[in-house]
């Protein structure tokens, strides 16, 4: 599987010029509590830790597994949680995971997540996407100013062996 994530647009939040970031990121686990709901104050305090820690970015819901479960507001409760932890100007740049099955939901999480602070979001393509360009034109379009990282996995899907059975 080869997997590309590069960034799409060039300028982010105050026009700041090269990368995002340098040094490690970090995708967060979203946190639930003992009733299968997301706690945002948790999570966020996790990422606070981690910069502690060294990390030098934060990407909320994004590739941990968890965003395709989450749904539009909790993904913007955990985003602000996030956001008010790390606030802008904290030196660490808050990623949203913007990635979905469809161009239309994408560009809604982006829209979303560009309203909600987010300093650049990444977009994971849908599957099996032979051509993603229309995708990431329009979740580039709905970000704005807001940096876009493209992550596409053009060979997404399980391995399954052949079985070949004779009678």
């Amino acid at each position: 599987m080869s997997e590309v994530c590069v960034p799409v647009t060039g300028a982010s939040r105050g026009d700041r010029r090269g990368p995002l970031f340098r040094g490690v990121g970090v995708a967060l686990v979203t946190l639930f509590d003992e009733h299968g709901e997301i706690d945002a104050p948790a999570t966020a305090a996790h990422a606070a830790g981690l910069v502690d820690l060294g990390m030098r970015a934060v990407l909320v819901a994004g590739t941990t597994g968890e965003p395709s479960s989450l749904d539009p507001a909790e993904r913007a409760v955990l985003l602000g949680a996030v956001r008010d932890a790390l606030p802008p100007g904290s030196g660490v740049p808050v990623i949203a995971g913007t990635g979905a099955p469809s161009i239309r939901e994408a560009v809604a999480l982006t829209a979303a997540a560009r309203d909600g602070g987010a300093d650049a979001v990444l977009a994971l393509s849908p599957p099996q996407v032979s051509d993603p360009r229309p995708y990431y034109e329009a979740v580039a379009e709905a970000a704005a100013e807001v940096p876009v990282l493209a992550c596409h996995c053009p060979d997404f899907r399980p391995r399954v062996p052949r079985i070949h059975l004779t009678t």
